[in-house]
Formats: C-alpha cells, structure tokens, sequence
C-alpha cells in the first residue's frame, strides 16, 4: 500500500526544488513554516484480526451500548459529508487520539474515503483506530450490526480491513484499500464494491489506547448512535488556497510565492509542474519565471525582480489547474 507524506511535508520538496534557482528566496520562505514529519499507514496480512471484538466492545459495558437506536444522518447526497463532534475536546487520555471531526466523501468510481480528524496521533504507539461500518444500514446482519471494520495499528504502522463471517472478523483480500497518517490524523479510503456494493451506511469510529476497551482510554465518535452516509452523485471539484507562502520584494533580488492547493473532494492533491502556471509585472515590464513548481500540493513560482525596480508594485499570480478544476491566488506588493 502507498505510504502518503505528511500534510505539511510538501513545503520543503517544493522549496527545495525552487531552491536550485532562487536560494536566497527560498531559504528565507522556509524559516517561516514549522513542518511536521512524514507517517504513513502500510498494509498488514495475515488471516484473522486479532482482539477485534475487544476493540469494538467496552469492557464491561452491555452489548446494546454499542448500537444505541439512534442514527445520525447527514443530508442526503451530501459529498463532501462533514460530521461534528460535540464531547469535549481532549476526552480521552493516555495515547488514545482524541477525535476531534469526520470527513466522508466519495468519487464517481464510488471509491469512498474516510478523514479521520484527532487532536492528537502518536505514531509509534500502543494505540488503535477503528472504523466500524454497517454497510447495509441494517441491525440484523454482522457483529450488532456491523458487517467491515478497518482496524489501524498505530504500534506496527499498518492496517487492517475485515469482514463479519458470523463468527469473527476475518482479513479480507481487498486490492483497493488504502490509508495514511499524518500529525492531524489518518485517512483511509476503499471501493463500495468491497464493501457489498454499498450505496449507503452507518458508521462510526473509535480510538483505542491497547488492545481492549476500557473507560478513559478510548474516544467514539459519535458518543452515541452512529452516523450515516449515503453514496449520490459527485459534486463538482472545486480547488481552493490554503497556505500562502511569499519573500520579500527586493529590487534585483529573487522573489517566491508558493500556494497550498486544496481539493474539495478530500482526495490527496498531486500536482505537477504541468498543472502550475505564473504571472509577474513590475509596472508595465512582464517578468518570466526562472523556475515553476508543482509538487503534491504545492503549486508556485520564482522571478528574479529588475535590478532598477524600487518603489514599483509588483503584481503575481499562481494559478493550479488539476481534474477540470482552477484555482488562482493573486499577489502584489511595493518592491523596496
């Protein structure tokens, strides 16, 4: 399975890659970015998940806890789905992620992916995640209702997907499930062909300090019930900026500007220099670009500014195109 960078680790493959030209530049950018390490999730094999009923079950709590009557609904269609979670922030101790929100979604391929967002996710660590999904939204089938399990294990860095055999959960052979971490949490996406051809579920998501469920080290959301996601058709891609990153403007001295591009699926954004266009002027003289950068999210450009261009405005532009989709950040500044 693919092992994904860190949210934040595209800044510095970006300016790396602007520095060859533009050092000064892209030194200067990088002080200003704290920059979380690279984690990944990787695939696990074996026959059987281990203590898997231990995780799904709080020790010592009945049964029905686990599948309250009340199911949380999201609007129908809704693709993007966002789910809130409304328990205190920090509810969990120990290295049990504190879970923090969900984010649904799912393409035109039906390839559905889950966003775990946490507070907090140590990697290495004793602890668990787990997905626990009810795919044909329905009490009478799977373990008190639910058929698939994803279970991460933050202390080997891998994962798991297991299907409800009347028994136990048993590994399944699936060939499109992937996951990843990172410092804010971890996501993990499969097919709904794996999942029974699912067009729509209950769910919900635990996290697990060990091997079984005891109070305060474990983290639902939601607290109670589960929550619910129906497949429906995909909503157009949008892109957006997020971080914007920019030097100085100094007369014959380079200048960088680096956007976060954003998708609006959830999906991971791969951009290549292909996908990267600039602009640049300095009072009526058009600059080019001595180097474009495209590199998992980031998308920007280095210029070198005229020598005799103090007190001039200097008006750029980033623009990203990725999947039918545009997004351009508009930037101006006095050179000094």
């Amino acid at each position: 399975m693919k092992i994904y960078r860190s949210s934040r680790s595209w800044l510095v493959l970006a300016l790396a890659a602007i520095a060859a030209v533009v050092p000064t530049a892209s030194a200067q950018a990088r002080t200003t970015q704290a920059v979380a390490s690279s984690r990944g999730v990787v695939a696990a094999t074996g026959s059987g998940l281990a203590s898997s009923s231990s995780l799904l079950m709080p020790k010592g709590f009945a049964a029905r806890s686990l599948r309250p009557a009340a199911v949380a609904r999201a609007g129908a269609n809704a693709n993007p789905a966002s789910y809130t979670v409304t328990d205190p922030s920090d509810d969990s101790s120990g290295p049990a992620a504190d879970i923090t929100g969900v984010v649904v979604s799912s393409d035109a391929n039906k390839q559905i992916t889950f966003r775990i967002n946490v507070a907090k996710l140590v990697v290495p660590s004793d602890g668990h995640v787990v997905i626990a999904i009810d795919s044909d939204q329905s009490a009478a089938t799977g373990y008190q209702g639910i058929d698939y399990m994803f279970l991460g294990d933050l202390s080997t860095n891998s994962f798991v997907v297991g299907r409800w055999n009347g028994s136990d959960f048993l590994t399944m052979q699936e060939a499109t499930a992937t996951a990843s971490t990172d410092n804010s949490g971890l996501t993990f996406s499969i097919n709904s062909g794996e999942l029974g051809n699912t067009t729509g579920f209950n769910f919900f998501v635990r996290t697990v300090q060990g091997t079984e469920v005891s109070a305060g080290h474990y983290d639902d959301a939601p607290d109670q019930g589960t929550w619910n996601y129906q497949l429906g058709p995909t909503a157009p891609l949008t892109l957006t900026v997020g971080l914007t990153t920019v030097s100085k403007a100094r007369a014959g001295k380079p200048f960088v500007a680096l956007i976060e591009v954003v998708r609006s699926d959830g999906a991971d954004t791969n951009l290549t220099a292909s996908d990267v266009s600039c602009t640049a002027t300095v009072g009526t003289t058009t600059l080019k670009a001595r180097t474009t950068v495209g590199e998992g999210p980031a998308a920007g450009c280095g210029w070198r500014l005229p020598k005799k261009s103090r007190g001039k405005t200097l008006r750029a532009s980033v623009t990203a195109t990725l999947d039918g989709a545009t997004v351009t950040k508009t930037l101006s500044a006095r050179i000094r």
